[in-house]
């Protein structure tokens, strides 16, 4: 510390920046506001506007509509129970990115990631492994991002506990009360539900709000871009939010990627977009779900339940007891409500990016120094694994060659005949896409070429977790004291974000190029019957000229 101070005391710094400009540009989409199931984005007027971009920094911002109604079995609307909390009643899953299952990118019409599906599992994981608290503080609120919490799921045993029968559920947004089943579990709730939906700004509403509505109205708000609700009815809610997609978090090679001029990006991105209906009984208990999808394979909403049904109206909005059956339904689309028809103020999914103007001296150095860019960096390949039964063993063989294989990635999900006959994925009660499904795997190994990356296969917890998951992503591999990144510790784990990791990057020079064939093997630990997800993440290069923005290998 004595030395810093003095070093600081007697250093004369100048700080000289090489650029002269940064102005961020944005493009909009190519779908004229038709958002069935994909997004096209060309980069062209953006790349044509004279400077240096600098893709790393980029988002997509993808304004969204998300709807819930309250209806009975004859289609006439039912009042909410609670008025005031039906605001509260849908979130979106952790993390905007789960707005997308896959995603190609062309680079000057050439494709340089893969449309690689349940993009939105894979990128969630790297979220967990590599996010720090203080990126949750900074970025969370914009990302769309809350970690969801590990001890607070459960599988209904009864028909009272948020959703049906025989299904997970981890969408308590307030810890149950003492009048209710639940209160004997000590009162769990997913903190991370809770936090991202206060990250939906409220409506101001008089004589509710602390005057709020004095200062900013809800017509600011619209011309703001603000995520809020835009109607609180007595059967419906629609929320508009503006949903902020980081490139860096959506594929590796934006991290990668340096200041380019002249090239132009291609995003093809197919999208999750889907809808739920929720039947309950006249005790308001939860009879039967259905879901259809618009696009994807992933929903993206989680139906909020405060307390249990039995103490609800429909959809989860605290109050007595109906007395008659209502169906509630959810859904989110792009830009245009497929209920209510309700549209954003903004109305196309943009694509923002910085454009830098160096100092000429500062491009000519730039330009000396490194007039090609070699970019390296990480694409998925995935594949799945279904209907493993409670307590048997699995051999399955991933891919025939990968070359140049930095990781493999397996995340086990229940399956539908052990979840009430609703794909986990699909599920609006549990946070299934954004985290694991809570199932323990023993006897783990990977298999490249026939040979095993760990030495012994993986029986047990501490193995899974402090050999392998808790360095992945982190930085300097959790490795400096004081200095590191990561959401997943050892309780997270074993509570719930069962993810089960192997780093393949080791390997010798002679190997590099070479394709191995990708093996798992293991035991579903739990009762009950899984599908297994694998990714397997591999190496891929490219040569780029910076001064013309050409692809030169």
């Amino acid at each position: 510390m004595d030395n810093l101070v003095f070093e600081e005391s007697i250093t004369t710094e100048t700080d000289t920046s090489e650029f002269t400009e940064k102005k961020w540009v944005y493009v909009n989409d190519n779908n004229s506001q038709n958002y069935s199931s994909q997004v096209v984005i060309d980069s062209t007027p953006l790349s044509n506007a004279g400077g240096y971009v600098n893709w790393s920094e980029g988002y997509i911002l993808m304004p969204l509509v998300v709807e819930a109604t309250s209806k009975d079995s004859a289609g006439a609307d039912v009042a909410w129970g609670n008025q005031a909390q039906a605001d509260a009643l849908v979130s979106l899953k952790s993390g905007y990115w789960n707005m997308i299952n896959s995603m190609s990118v062309e680079f000057n019409n050439q494709t340089i990631v893969q449309q690689t599906p349940f993009l939105n599992v894979f990128r969630s994981f790297k979220a967990h492994t590599a996010f720090a608290e203080t990126d949750v503080l900074n970025h969370g609120a914009e990302l769309g991002y809350a970690f969801d919490s590990a001890d607070s799921w459960g599988y209904t045993s009864v028909a009272d506990e948020g959703a049906p029968i025989s299904t997970l559920f981890n969408n308590r947004n307030l810890a149950p009360t003492a009048s209710t089943t639940l209160a004997n579990d000590g009162g769990k709730h997913n903190e991370g539900l809770a936090q991202r939906l206060k990250n939906v700004v409220l409506q101001p509403v008089a004589g509710s709000s602390l005057g709020k509505e004095n200062i900013i109205t809800a017509t600011r708000q619209k011309e703001l871009y603000q995520s809020r609700v835009v109607v609180n009815g007595t059967a419906n809610v629609v929320w508009e939010i503006y949903a902020k997609l980081r490139l860096k978090d959506l594929t590796e090679y934006f991290e990668k990627c340096p200041l380019l001029k002249g090239s132009t990006m291609r995003f093809l991105i197919n999208t999750n977009q889907a809808e739920a209906s929720i039947t309950r009984g006249a005790t308001g208990a939860i009879t039967a779900t259905s879901v259809s999808v618009l696009g994807g394979n992933t929903m993206p909403m989680m139906l909020s339940s405060q307390s249990a049904p039995s103490a609800q109206v429909a959809g989860g909005a605290v109050g007595t007891d109906v007395a008659q059956a209502t169906i509630t339904r959810i859904s989110v689309d792009i830009y245009k409500g497929r209920q209510s028809g309700h549209t954003t103020a903004l109305s196309s999914v943009r694509l923002y990016a910085p454009l830098y103007r160096f100092n000429p001296l500062a491009e000519q150095r730039y330009l000396s120094l490194a007039p090609t860019k070699r970019v390296e960096y990480n694409d998925v390949f995935q594949y799945q694994f279904d209907n493993i039964a409670g307590g048997a063993t699995f051999n399955f063989l991933v891919s025939n060659g990968i070359a140049d294989i930095q990781s493999v990635l397996v995340v086990p999900f229940i399956s539908p005949s052990a979840n009430g006959n609703l794909n986990s994925l699909l599920s609006p009660y549990s946070s299934s896409g954004s985290t694991p499904d809570p199932i323990p795997l023993q006897q783990f190994n990977i298999l490249l070429s026939g040979v095993n990356l760990f030495i012994e296969n993986e029986d047990y917890d501490f193995q899974a977790f402090a050999h392998q998951l808790k360095s992945s992503n982190q930085l300097n591999g959790g490795l400096t004291t004081g200095l590191g990144s990561g959401l997943i510790g050892k309780r997270e784990f074993e509570g719930l974000y069962r993810y089960y990791y192997g780093n393949a990057s080791r390997s010798l020079p002679s190997e590099e190029g070479v394709s191995k064939s990708v093996q798992i093997v293991g035991k579903n630990a739990s009762e009950v019957s899984v599908s297994l997800m694998c990714f397997v993440e591999f190496k891929r290069e490219m040569t780029i000229d910076i001064q013309t923005g050409a692809r030169v290998a």
